[in-house]
């Protein structure tokens, strides 16, 4: 007989115990019941979460382009 393992993570955002099943996956969002802060097990191994970001991927390519970084208009008053 395998008997379920209990295991505890703490919020990131309040510190609130956050108590997980062993089953918990990598890549699994987890809610806090505490503040609602959505978390994302990013390894089991040791356990450890991270702030979950919807729709963030890291291999996104940024186009400096695009973007105005011109200060000049800050000066003029």
């Amino acid at each position: 007989m395998t008997v379920a393992q209990n295991l505890t993570v703490y919020c990131l955002d309040c510190d609130h115990p956050i108590k997980l099943a062993s089953q918990i996956k990598v890549g699994q969002v987890i809610t806090c019941p505490n503040c609602e802060a959505e978390l994302e097990v990013i390894n089991r191994e040791p356990l450890e979460v991270d702030f979950y970001y919807e729709g963030w991927e890291d291999d996104q390519e940024w186009d400096d382009e695009d973007e105005d970084w011109d200060d000049e208009d800050e000066d003029e008053d």
